[in-house]
């Protein structure tokens, strides 16, 4: 994580926008910076859950997740249990 804060400074010095701010399991938000636009989703359940990908973001390459493989369609994304991931968008 130290690293990435490093190369992306979307990261340190992005604006803050929460996303899903009901949701009981689910901590989302993005971080943008001038053209740069990372997405941050942490499940805190032992739950799988499905969310809705969030109007006008698209998501692009995973930065890092503690899974190997991210379940999602243009529409949805599937976090696994315990699930950490922060994607490009």
């Amino acid at each position: 994580m130290t690293a990435l804060r490093k190369q992306f400074l979307t990261l340190v010095y992005g604006d803050y926008s929460l996303l899903l701010e009901e949701h009981e399991a689910i901590y989302a938000y993005t971080r943008r910076l001038d053209d740069a636009c990372i997405l941050v989703l942490l499940n805190f359940s032992d739950q799988s859950h499905t969310i809705e990908v969030p109007e006008g973001l698209k998501l692009n390459t995973t930065l890092i997740s503690n899974y190997p493989e991210r379940s999602l369609s243009d529409k949805t994304i599937t976090l696994e249990p315990y699930q950490a991931t922060l994607i490009m968008c």
